[in-house]
């Protein structure tokens, strides 16, 4: 699968809900310059992403970051001022609570690549989960090398050198990382516009996440239910997000875009 599609199954245009599916059976890879066909950026998500996989460079003060995988918990007031071409981009991330493995939360201070803002602060919560390999398969790492810890402030830095051309390899993942669970329902949610013609031509940018919860893990493999009503502004809008799998409700989001003029991808 090229990016995250997933299939529309209905619309309900009276309350601007749109009801689609992903089949993660044929999410093996993603590649990157189909985020949006013809123009090379950085997708939020993968920022986000890389974000997290900072946390092993707090091991010289807490050693169990070594050990565990962080398993997000939530997100609050994360947004994507910028869209990066191919540059180093650097996550710098702040560690404000860690009480025990179980409640444990870093800011995001800023997501950036040649001077420009990809991601302004945002919070994330996590849990460290112990697992055989707790690092992320090698066809899924978003940074490569970690540049910076500062004890005093809890500060770490790493970089990761963005191309455009990546493939992303998710073949080894038992688990939809919850960053992409995000991506689904941003997804999902701006299909809204093959309901509404006066948006057919339209480009739809994921702008922020103002909260999203993940309840449960998501299996790789099967079907994923997703829910979206959408509120359309003049230039831009809001989505509530749901996503279900199984019949269970496993993640939700509160999103935000921008609605510029072009052909939008199909």
């Amino acid at each position: 699968m090229p990016w995250i599609e997933p299939v529309v199954v209905a619309f309900e245009l009276g309350t601007n809900t749109v009801r689609s599916q992903l089949d993660m059976n044929a999410l093996t890879s993603l590649d990157l310059s189909f985020h949006h066909p013809g123009m090379i950026r950085f997708p939020g998500v993968c920022g986000i992403e890389e974000a997290r996989q900072t946390l092993p460079g707090f091991s010289p003060i807490f050693p169990e970051f070594k050990k565990f995988y962080p398993k997000i918990v939530s997100l609050r007031e994360v947004v994507f001022p910028g869209r990066i071409s191919p540059a180093i981009v650097r996550a710098t991330c702040v560690l404000f609570s860690l009480e025990n493995v179980n409640a444990a939360s870093f800011t995001i201070k800023a997501i950036t690549a040649n001077g420009e803002r990809l991601a302004t602060e945002g919070t994330m919560e996590f849990i460290l989960v112990e697992t055989a390999s707790p690092q992320p398969p090698p066809g899924f790492k978003l940074v490569h090398r970690q540049i910076g810890f500062n004890t005093k402030t809890r500060t770490v830095q790493a970089e990761y050198d963005y191309t455009g051309k990546e493939i992303l390899d998710l073949s080894e993942l038992t688990h939809l990382p919850e960053t992409l669970a995000v991506e689904a329902m941003v997804q999902g949610a701006i299909q809204i516009r093959q309901g509404k013609p006066e948006y057919a031509n339209k480009l739809f940018w994921f702008t922020g996440i103002e909260t999203a919860e993940f309840l449960q893990p998501i299996p790789r493999r099967g079907m994923l239910d997703l829910l979206a009503t959408v509120e359309i502004e003049e230039k831009g809008g809001r989505a509530h997000c749901q996503a279900l799998y199984a019949g269970k409700l496993v993640a939700s989001a509160t999103i935000t875009f921008a609605i510029t003029r072009g052909k939008a991808a199909a």
